[in-house]
């Protein structure tokens, strides 16, 4: 299966990220940034950070399974040794709501969003 990368972020409510071929891989809801005119989304006014991940992975796609702050949306960015990428934004993660998905960027001590509680991980 060829990864698809997440699309640009292209409203201030609910943003879709990570649309595959079929399938959603993410979704970031009720945003509370706000969406640069441009393209960018490295220049996203970060001043109101909150955001609910959603199940990036096939049929549970749409689930909200944590709420976190946006830290970063700087592709250049890097988050435990691995540059983010293009449409990757590093979050803070507060509260899980499904512990036992996997993260996106796995590392030796961060494997499951469960893992990541209060720390920060690339999300798509």
């Amino acid at each position: 299966m060829d990864y698809k990368y997440p699309q640009t972020p292209t409203d201030d409510s609910t943003t879709e990220i990570g649309q595959g071929n079929n399938y959603k891989r993410a979704k970031i809801v009720e945003s509370t940034t706000k969406t640069p005119t441009s393209d960018s989304i490295a220049e996203i006014d970060a001043s109101s950070k909150k955001c609910k991940l959603l199940n990036w992975i096939g049929i549970g796609s749409g689930e909200v399974v944590a709420e976190a702050e946006i830290d970063c949306v700087d592709p250049q960015a890097s988050v435990h040794h691995m540059i983010l990428g293009p449409d990757f934004w590093r979050v803070c993660v507060n509260k899980i709501m499904v512990s036992k998905v996997p993260l996106i960027s796995p590392t030796s001590d961060l494997q499951i969003l469960e893992d990541a509680r209060d720390t920060f991980i690339a999300w798509p």
